[in-house]
């Protein structure tokens, strides 16, 4: 429909990487919702669209929030649902794959071999067989391992299709919702940009830390780390996050200081983006 998009909500955005998004759950919506179509907003993310000749409707604004291990994403993500927004945890979506009997746990199992479910059953021989769980800290020791980039790979390749497919399914749905007041939709995914899934938002929020802080809290979070893995682990998220500087919106929060101080930036941008009420 030429009419659609023609004026997509004139707020202040800049284009961000990549605008194919193949196809997706929200363009299922197009016959049923036909009085208030769905239109792909200019910079690639989810937005219902206004008709030249109607009112508004109620728009959806999608944020990725991005940041490097231990930069404290998740802290700034309960934060902004505090202030309203729905929050999309990728990390949490991508466990679905690992789900003994799913597709996903198939195509694991028959990709990396039996040699990473856990051995926690007992046997009648007294010794420990395999159980029917996957065991992550298995996976993270091939990712990190000899051979760790090939391996991350043949990961990738199974569980981030599943977690756009739901990401797209839940951005679909806040927009079927409707309303008066526009939603904030945050993606909390620290591959954001690795995986393609900026073209879904609107602007990027970034998390950063100071090394010898996110030193500190991986080893709290697990004593039993060596340096050389806690410096590997904070080298690999770095090298994710140099893409964000060719994002086109990218605002940093710095969380090397008190939740305090983090509450206060969160604070401020929230509202030079949408407002005290969550408008924009």
């Amino acid at each position: 429909d030429d009419r659609v998009g023609r004026r997509l909500f004139p707020h202040g955005h800049k284009r961000i990487r990549g605008t194919s998004l193949g196809p997706s759950p929200i363009q299922g919506f197009r016959q049923s919702m036909a009085t208030k179509p769905l239109s792909l907003h200019p910079t690639g993310g989810y937005k219902r669209a206004i008709l030249a000749e109607g009112p508004p409707v109620s728009s959806v604004r999608v944020v990725g929030l991005i940041g490097g291990i231990a930069s404290g994403k998740s802290t700034v993500a309960q934060l902004m649902r505090e202030r309203g927004a729905r929050v999309i945890d990728a990390d949490r979506l991508g466990h679905a794959a690992y789900v003994p009997g799913s597709q996903g746990f198939k195509e694991l199992i028959a990709e990396f071999g039996e040699g990473i479910l856990e051995h926690n059953l007992p046997t009648p021989n007294g010794s420990f067989g395999k159980s029917t769980l996957i065991d992550r800290s298995k996976l993270r020791a091939l990712i990190f391992g000899p051979g760790g980039e090939e391996n991350r790979r043949r990961l990738e390749a199974i569980v981030w299709p599943r977690i756009r497919a739901e990401i797209e399914r839940q951005i679909a749905e806040a927009c079927a919702m409707g309303g008066d007041s526009p939603e904030v939709v945050v993606i909390e995914a620290a591959k954001l940009l690795e995986a393609g899934w900026s073209e879904l938002c609107d602007e990027v929020w970034t998390v950063t830390v100071a090394d010898d802080i996110a030193s500190e809290r991986l080893l709290d979070r697990d004593p039993h780390l060596a340096e050389e893995d806690v410096a590997s682990r904070i080298q690999a998220a770095k090298s994710a996050l140099a893409e964000s500087s060719e994002s086109a919106v990218v605002l940093e929060l710095d969380n090397s200081g008190s939740v305090s101080d983090l509450r206060s930036q969160v604070g401020a941008i929230w509202e030079s983006r949408f407002g005290s009420g969550g408008k924009w």
